[in-house]
């Protein structure tokens, strides 16, 4: 909660959305309870919290909805993400980090973290990791003037050889003259 607070307050929105989502998606995992709210899937769901579409479009950018707790792949995060994930980072040291990894990929969280600026508290182990067990694909088909988008979350089972599998799917047509 607090990370998704510090990322509300680095985007710029206020930390209210964070409690918002936070209290929603705890409500949402007591399925004994009758009326507890359904459990979102896709990340536009949280709009049944309260969450305007303008808000989810700015957060989106920078977080998803997984099946389970997750380590940041400090390999791939963007800055805004670093700096939330790791108390008092702030946008300058991981943009220092950012600059580091294109250089050379970190091979062990252990290397990330003897990176952090001095004076930086070390976080806790389960918060970070050098890889990741999901992805995001999106593809894009164009037809004449139509263009449709695909976006999917993947998931690589290690326990079942390395399986890949499509947890969500997202279609969209995207208007004419939209795309940059």
């Amino acid at each position: 909660i607090l990370a998704l607070q510090r990322l509300c307050l680095i985007l710029g929105l206020g930390e209210d959305v964070a409690t918002r989502i936070a209290a929603g998606l705890t409500a949402a995992m007591h399925e004994d309870d009758p009326d507890a709210p359904l459990l979102p899937t896709r990340f536009a769901q949280l709009r049944w919290f309260g969450i305007d579409d303008d808000t989810l479009a700015r957060l989106q950018p920078y977080a998803t909805l997984l099946p389970e707790v997750t380590a940041i792949n400090v390999n791939t995060a963007p800055r805004e993400v670093l700096a939330a994930v790791i108390a008092g980072l702030d946008l300058g040291g991981a943009e220092r980090l950012l600059q580091r990894r294109a250089r050379a990929p970190y091979k062990s969280s252990d290397e990330f973290k003897a990176e952090l600026p001095q004076g930086i508290p070390e976080p806790a182990a389960s918060t970070l990791a050098v890889g990741s067990k999901y992805f995001e694909v999106i593809g894009r088909l164009r037809l004449d003037e139509r263009v449709f988008e695909e976006r999917s979350i993947v998931v690589r089972h290690a326990e079942r050889g390395g399986a890949v599998v499509a947890i969500l799917r997202e279609r969209r047509s995207i208007p004419p003259g939209t795309l940059p």
